[in-house]
């Protein structure tokens, strides 16, 4: 098959699936199409290396400022056209507010507060698609759809890529030679989280309708989608050491989902502490592992191919300690430390999270975007006694974020999936519009 009949060959699939979507979800109105566009761009690389444009990180790419420029002014004239109640959704996000509010002021102390401008107005579009979803009359079906439609997206065109355009699809490892598939995204790590949750997804939806699917169809494709993305996880190797860590998440996503079905069927009600323990547990280990001279758990490590440095991260977390050393509390200020010098000279990115968090915003915005990360939680486990279903899903979800910034990093990025969709999660308001049967029907 020549690759422009496979370009058109998976666009005319992609198209049919939306108009086979759009059939059995006409409640969700085409506006909820601006942030399914945004969160694929989060998903993707950035529009100027699709374009081949050559630039750097202190020039920053002008098609994707226009691209973002012109979402944020649609999202803004949506809104304002609908009457947003703005003071209510701030007054019920604040954490968020907050941590944008931060990421702002950092720019003061940020040696190249350009660059540190523009991240921010990245990260402000997060936020704005999240109210575009909540001015919609079911915000939790909606955000359900737009996840959903950008993995229609995301998994067949990966494919395409990999398979006849490999300058976009695949990647080399600079060392070893080592076919990585990388597909839309930027990294292979990052485009096998994007199948991950999806399988997530599509697994979850089979467990909210059962056997009561309106459109077989639709459970058809989604079975075809679960089993596309694990052969994206796989990878070239077939096996679940191609991304060890996002492998990793969704083994226990997978393990916390059937517990969660389980606690349902017994009635078992989920304890808030011990929800609240894990999530602080895992977020300090996360955040302390970078300081340790040996990883843990070396046994499970080396079952997918790893020894206990991850792969070399520990060699990066030790270059990187002396610059965080300089600036603990504050650190270099939102997008004020990764410069070119500093990725040729050492790493793309920290390989961790939270030592990205605290590079750039410092131990104070990891307290800040912790406690915002905590109040989401919270938030839903007010949400589970009334939404059952909907909050399993996030907590699966969320887990997987959090382990995963453990040795990936994302959780700085409010613009870069999974951080996007964990951020629209958060704006879900805690009032349910919907029944809890009404959503399990979907």
């Amino acid at each position: 098959m020549s690759p422009s009949l496979a370009v058109f060959l998976c666009s005319l699939f992609v198209i049919s699936i939306f108009w086979i979507d759009k059939k059995d979800n006409p409640d969700i109105s085409s506006v909820s199409w601006i942030p399914t566009i945004w969160l694929i761009y989060s998903m993707s690389k950035p529009l100027g290396r699709w374009l081949d444009v050559h630039t750097t990180i202190e020039a920053g790419s002008p098609p994707d400022r226009l691209f973002l420029a012109i979402l944020i002014i649609l999202s803004m004239t949506i809104l304002l056209k609908r009457k947003f109640d703005w003071k209510q959704a701030t007054k019920e996000n604040l954490f968020l507010i907050l941590v944008l509010g931060f990421m702002l002021i950092s720019a003061l102390w940020s040696e190249v507060p350009l660059i540190s401008y523009r991240r921010w107005i990245k990260d402000f579009s997060a936020p704005l698609m999240g109210f575009l979803i909540l001015s919609e009359p079911d915000p939790y079906k909606s955000v359900i759809i737009i996840f959903k439609r950008s993995a229609y997206v995301a998994l067949p065109i990966s494919l395409v890529l990999i398979k006849y355009f490999s300058i976009y699809g695949r990647q080399y490892n600079r060392w070893t030679g080592e076919v990585m598939w990388v597909g839309i995204s930027t990294q292979k790590n990052r485009l096998a989280l994007i199948a991950a949750f999806s399988i997530i997804i599509f697994f979850w939806e089979f467990w909210q309708k059962k056997w009561n699917w309106r459109n077989k169809l639709l459970l058809i494709i989604d079975i075809f989608y679960m089993l596309l993305a694990l052969v994206i996880l796989l990878g070239p190797e077939r096996n679940f050491k191609h991304s060890a860590t996002s492998s990793i998440c969704l083994i226990l996503a997978l393990l916390l989902l059937f517990i969660f079905i389980y606690f349902g069927y017994k009635s078992i009600k989920i304890s808030s502490k011990t929800t609240h323990l894990i999530t602080i547990s895992i977020i300090t280990i996360g955040s302390l592992l970078p300081f340790l001279r040996k990883i843990p758990l070396v046994n499970i490590l080396s079952s997918f191919g790893r020894d206990s440095t991850l792969t070399g991260r520990t060699e990066i977390w030790s270059m990187l300690m002396p610059y965080l050393q300089k600036r603990p509390l504050f650190g270099y200020g939102r997008g004020g430390f990764w410069t070119t010098f500093l990725r040729n000279k050492i790493a793309p990115h920290a390989h961790n999270g939270y030592l990205d968090l605290m590079l750039e915003l410092g131990l104070v915005g990891l307290i800040i975007i912790s406690f915002f990360l905590f109040m989401t939680c919270k938030k839903y486990i007010r949400i589970m006694p009334v939404n059952y279903g909907f909050s399993t899903l996030f907590f699966c979800f969320f887990f997987m974020f959090i382990i995963h910034n453990m040795s990936e990093s994302s959780i700085i990025d409010l613009h870069v999936f999974p951080t996007s969709l964990i951020v629209l999660f958060s704006l879900m308001p805690d009032q349910i519009k919907t029944s809890r049967n009404d959503f399990e029907s979907l």
